[in-house]
């Protein structure tokens, strides 16, 4: 069975710790890839690519 949603822990800047329930396979793949490669600190931002609530997407930048 696919993984249809992922929780990670995160922790703002500001020290704020909450646990998100991710649903978007495309995210998760891109905040997984930069936990892969070594990152521990992730930038993202959402941004409305149409009409609908489902359409967005997400840029990725592993920061450190």
């Amino acid at each position: 069975m696919p993984v249809l949603e992922w929780i990670h822990g995160i922790t703002h800047i500001s020290g704020n710790k909450q646990l998100w329930t991710i649903t978007s396979r495309a995210l998760a793949a891109k905040i997984l890839n930069q936990l892969i490669s070594g990152k521990s600190v992730i930038d993202f931002t959402k941004r409305k690519t149409g009409g609908e609530k489902k359409d967005v997407e997400y840029d990725v930048i592993g920061v450190r």
